[in-house]
Parts: C-alpha cells; structure tokens; sequence
C-alpha cells in the first residue's frame, strides 16, 4: 500500500505534510528502516478493490471478505 508514502518521505525530506485535510497515512520510517523493536503505527488496515471491501489486517490477524471476483 502506498498510503503511507506521503509521510514517511516528508518526515524524511523535512517537509510538512497537509493540515487542511485528514490523511490515513502514517510514518512508517522505523519499519522501512529495520529498527529494532518497530511497529505499525495502524491500528488496522482495511484493503478495498473500489467501493469493495477487500480484508482487514490487525497486528498478527487477517480476515479475506468473501467478494464476487470481476472477470
């Protein structure tokens, strides 16, 4: 997933991510960097294809949503 990229890589570049909106993405830097003892800073994620739920991840657990597959 991408939606962590924007505050990682502005944390990085010293840059200041947008007020004016909410963003789900978080800095994951600790991760991307090996440091020992990271976590996700997510307390869940939920995966979409569209408007479709897709699965949700949180911490060790996953759940698939069952969904019809486009052909």
């Amino acid at each position: 997933m991408t939606i962590d990229f924007l505050p990682t890589l502005a944390r990085l570049a010293g840059a200041e991510v947008p007020t004016d909106r909410i963003l789900d993405g978080k800095d994951i830097w600790s991760l991307m960097s090996g440091q020992p003892g990271a976590t996700t800073p997510h307390e869940a994620v939920l995966y979409y294809w569209g408007e479709e739920l897709q699965g949700i991840r949180s911490g060790k657990w996953k759940l698939h949503v069952p969904h019809s597959y486009r052909r």
